[in-house]
């Protein structure tokens, strides 16, 4: 950013806000639902006492020589002096198949216990069990079939036919980020975690995003696309594919539970997008 730059509070929601510098934004909350890639973690008093105050078109200004955010409504500044950073990249561990598949089998249960409908008006126990079984045709949804084309374009490693599929999820579904989006950061948590080859992928969905991302979705889920062909996550998110792959089946319902709770269906859309990358490397479908 520049020495002195001008941005606007973009939204402001019960327990964050997030701001807007140009092209730039940055989500400024506490540490509960863990660490946002482009997120700055505050002290849950002070940010509780300055959200109130806060309305979206609100002036904020970023000062880089004192390394401070300064609200000029609230005559606030946020200071980054003695702060600690982090990078919430995904981390590869390799596949053990009988650890995997025991957090595989632990979070399918803990989804199905959560028997709700994803953000996609369907029965997140349907989309699971289509995913488990697609050739059953009493148990196939929509989404599982667009899942369906997302799982064969990585199966069969076309970059071409990944874009294609997922152009299906960008931008669908209401909401701050629409559940496509969550859906398709999941299922890239998930494959990173893997160690997945996606560079080809994450080339061209980089390119799709900088040409039509901002038609396409909101300004919050846009940013979460940008990090996410980045190989960066929510920490949380992070933690929960981490728990799966390592078989820890108490840190697996722990970070499920946290993920879970995010959003009305974000956190639901997201898990279900891990499990559509999961489900197939124990089916012996993906590579």
């Amino acid at each position: 950013m520049e020495r002195q730059a001008a941005g606007t509070v973009h939204s402001v929601f019960p327990s964050s806000c997030n701001l807007q510098f140009g092209e730039r934004l940055v989500h400024l909350g506490t540490g509960e639902q863990g660490g946002l890639p482009f997120s700055v973690i505050v002290d849950e008093k002070q940010l509780s006492d300055m959200l109130p105050c806060l309305s979206p078109n609100d002036s904020v200004s970023w000062n880089a020589r004192d390394k401070e955010i300064f609200f000029p409504a609230l005559n606030i500044r946020v200071s980054f002096q003695g702060g600690l950073s982090f990078r919430s990249e995904a981390k590869a561990y390799p596949v053990e198949k009988a650890l995997l598949k025991s957090g595989i089998v632990a979070l399918i249960e803990i989804v199905s216990w959560w028997n709700d409908c994803n953000g996609f008006g369907e029965s997140v126990t349907e989309t699971v069990l289509g995913m488990l079984e697609p050739e059953a045709s009493v148990t196939s949804t929509p989404l599982v079939h667009e899942l369906g084309k997302l799982q064969n374009a990585y199966g069969q490693l076309n970059p071409e036919a990944f874009l294609e599929a997922a152009q299906y999820f960008i931008g669908r579904g209401k909401g701050l980020t629409p559940s496509g989006d969550d859906l398709l950061i999941g299922y890239l948590a998930a494959a990173a975690t893997n160690g997945a080859p996606l560079r080809e992928i994450l080339h061209k969905l980089q390119a799709l995003l900088d040409s039509s991302g901002s038609q396409r979705t909101t300004r919050i889920s846009l940013e979460y696309l940008h990090f996410a062909v980045r190989n960066q996550f929510s920490s949380s998110l992070l933690r929960l594919c981490e728990a799966v792959f390592t078989g820890n089946l108490n840190e697996v319902r722990q970070a499920a539970d946290i993920v879970l709770g995010t959003g009305h269906t974000s956190g639901l859309d997201t898990v279900t997008g891990v499990l559509a990358f999961l489900i197939p490397l124990i089916e012996g479908e993906a590579k």
